[in-house]
């Protein structure tokens, strides 16, 4: 199986949120306002070369 990367977008942005999130499963954390660059280049990272 391949693994398929979990990246949360949410608006929770408090202290401790995004370890909360991460133990959760997810490999990435973005907090709301997004900024669409940085989203964009979240995703590069897991999608490498593909």
């Amino acid at each position: 199986l391949h693994v398929i990367p979990v990246i949360a977008v949410t608006a929770f942005a408090m202290k401790g949120d995004e370890e909360r999130i991460r133990q959760g499963g997810c490999e990435a954390y973005i907090s709301k306002p997004i900024s669409v660059p940085r989203f964009i280049e979240t995703i590069k990272s897991y999608l490498g070369d593909a």
